[in-house]
């Protein structure tokens, strides 16, 4: 949270500079799926007594740079994550 809160007042200060908009790319990889053999191994995994599957979200990654277009700053901002679905 610490991070996504620092981005968020760098994109604020940037845009109160009157910086070019944020360009930004997010890539969610294939999800890979898990059969789990029983109920109990599904609540295990998810943390929860009443599911029937969940999902989360593995290999986060987040990369942001400062950048120059036309004499202006912007951001360039990357976040990358693979799903696991139980």
């Amino acid at each position: 949270m610490r991070g996504v809160l620092r981005h968020g007042i760098v994109w604020l200060a940037a845009a109160a500079l009157g910086a070019a908009p944020a360009r930004y790319e997010v890539v969610a990889e294939a999800p890979a799926v898990i059969a789990l053999p029983s109920p109990s191994a599904l609540r295990a995994a998810c943390g929860s007594a009443e599911v029937e599957g969940c999902t989360t979200l593995t290999l986060l990654r987040t990369e942001c740079a400062c950048v120059t277009s036309g004499g202006r700053w912007r951001m360039a901002v990357r976040v990358a994550f693979a799903p696991v679905m139980y």
